[in-house]
């Protein structure tokens, strides 16, 4: 076959120069069995190839898929780096995964449908704050100045809260006790206060009902 008779080959197969598009590549190298990318003088090799063939018989390249070329070409890859291909072990199986267990929210455990974001904006926290904050005349319970946060002494009752686990704090006091590292809320809130005064204020209220603290603060009592 001579230069030419190739080379009209090459482009009835849809190999027609070294300048093709990306697509045209991928399938060039199917169709001849090499991996894409190709190797560098990947062209001459084929043609090579194709003037020792008499053109009888068979093709003498072995078409791929396009999927079998890319993974040709990084076997190829890993070769030339020296990285060997990972064999699994006789026997080996993939692990099934487990199905998740979905755990109940406390939220609903405690009468409240939702995420603890939400029940900060809803209309049952906001009565509860108003309590609260009536309850100890708006001031903060520790310094005495105006009261910003209802801060929750411990969440065990959240939700559901007693009138002893929600103090009113200045944002100060309150932003203290959040930068604390302890892993709970109470311990927490004994680092900044200190254990007596925490004792001290849940001794107080232990005993005070939401429906006594509403009559108190002149506000409507809650439903809870």
């Amino acid at each position: 076959m001579t230069y030419e008779n190739v080379k009209r080959w090459l482009e009835s197969n849809g190999v027609k120069s070294h300048r093709m598009t990306g697509k045209q590549r991928r399938a060039a190298a199917a169709l001849l069995g090499l991996p894409y990318p190709s190797p560098k003088g990947w062209y001459q090799k084929v043609v090579d190839t194709l003037k020792m063939w008499d053109g009888s018989g068979e093709s003498p390249f072995t078409s791929i898929s396009i999927e079998e070329s890319k993974k040709l070409a990084k076997k190829l890859r890993a070769e030339r780096r020296g990285i060997k291909p990972r064999q699994h072990r006789e026997g080996y199986q993939k692990k099934e995964e487990k199905p998740k267990i979905v755990q109940p929210v406390p939220a609903i455990l405690h009468g409240w449908d939702g995420t603890y974001s939400k029940y900060l904006d809803s209309k049952r926290w906001a009565r509860k704050r108003k309590v609260i904050m009536a309850l100890h005349g708006g001031k903060c319970w520790i310094t005495g100045k105006k009261a910003q946060n209802v801060h929750h002494i411990t969440y065990a009752r959240i939700y559901r809260e007693a009138i002893c686990d929600l103090m009113p704090l200045c944002q100060d006091i309150h932003e203290e006790i959040h930068r604390q590292k302890q892993p709970d809320t109470m311990a927490k809130t004994i680092a900044v206060l200190g254990e007596e005064r925490v004792r001290a204020f849940v001794a107080r209220y232990r005993d005070v009902t939401w429906e006594q603290a509403s009559q108190y603060s002149l506000v409507q009592p809650l439903a809870d």
